[in-house]
Parts: structure tokens; C-alpha cells; sequence
């Protein structure tokens, strides 16, 4: 089950809530549910920065008890191609800021996915990479809801390619969006 913080964040009585209970008691789930949460990027998007910090972000998702937590991104769309370098090297900084503190602190709380975003496919596999060869090993790739199916899948088939080609495989990789 997902959660997005921006969503949580519209309803101040839900989120004084979730802070006194606890994210798994408030949604009444049993721990077979695995957790998700995420900054909610869509829901920050017209915004120049994300509105949440790299590490606090940990903070709220050991707080509230997730089994798995997403570094904070900001999209890469259309709408903002001319901020899409700057939004590509935010997502990739607070990734490697909130997994080198998530290798110190957080590790036995819960699992961290590191958040990729790219403008095109070759963005998000040189995004990958890099963070692989930082260590990273769990992925949550973002900004793919919209896209079109053959997109994806160009994606997918050069994401595999590289991935076999530079022996860099993950253990774990999460697409949002793709409920298709």
C-alpha cells in the first residue's frame, strides 16, 4: 500500500492522526501489507524544490513506521522541460544524501528505494548506474504515469541492457504508475 505525504499532508486532523498511531494502525492494515511511503512529487510539482529534506524524510518514515520509504525526487515532465537538468540532479542529490543516511541510521527500520527520474531513457539508466556503483541496490522509478506504454517499454529494454551489460543488477526495482 502506498502512501504519498503530500496526500496525507491535505488533511491536518488525518495527519495529527497518523503521527499519534502510527501509519499501519491508522490505515487498519495487517503487517502482510507491505508500507510504501512516498513525498507525493505530483502533488509538489508546480513548486521550484521539493518542500521536504533528503533526511527528515527518513525521520517521518521510521516515525510513522513503513516497512519501505522513497527518497525524495521531483518530477521531470513536459510542463517543466526547461527545469529538467536541475529537477534531474535535485532527485539524484537528495537520493544519494538520503541512502548514504539511511545506510547509517535507518537500516534496520525500514527499506529505503532510492528515487530516479530522467527527461528520456537514457536518463534514468545513467541515474541508475550511477547510484548503483554508490551502493545503492532497491530503485523506484518516477514521473512514468503519463507516459505513453511504448515509452515504458523502451525504457525497460535499455534499463535490462545496460543493467546486463555494466553488471549492475538491483535487488529490488518499483515503477510508480505502471498499473496498467
Amino acid at each position: 500500500v502506498l502512501v504519498s505525504r503530500a496526500k496525507l499532508e491535505q488533511n491536518k486532523k488525518k495527519l495529527k492522526l497518523v503521527f499519534r498511531e502510527g501509519i499501519r494502525e491508522f490505515l487498519q492494515l495487517p503487517s502482510s501489507f507491505p508500507l510504501m511511503g512516498d513525498c507525493g512529487a505530483w502533488g509538489y510539482i508546480e513548486q521550484d524544490d521539493p518542500p521536504y529534506d533528503a533526511v527528515q524524510i527518513l525521520d517521518y518514515y521510521q516515525k510513522l513506521g513503513f516497512d519501505i520509504g522513497v527518497t525524495v525526487d521531483h518530477l521531470v515532465v513536459p510542463k517543466f522541460a526547461e527545469e529538467r537538468n536541475q529537477r534531474i540532479r535535485t532527485t539524484f542529490e537528495n537520493g544519494l544524501k538520503g541512502f548514504e543516511a539511511w545506510q547509517k541510521k535507518y537500516k534496520r527500520d525500514f527499506r529505503l528505494f532510492v528515487a530516479v527520474q530522467g527527461w528520456e531513457a537514457q536518463d534514468y539508466v545513467r541515474m541508475y548506474l550511477d547510484y548503483h556503483k554508490h551502493g545503492v541496490r532497491s530503485f523506484a522509478f518516477g514521473g512514468l504515469a503519463r507516459s505513453p506504454s511504448s515509452e515504458v517499454k523502451n525504457l525497460i529494454h535499455e534499463l535490462k541492457r545496460d543493467m546486463i551489460a555494466e553488471k549492475a543488477m538491483p535487488e529490488q526495482i518499483h515503477f510508480f504508475g505502471l498499473g496498467r
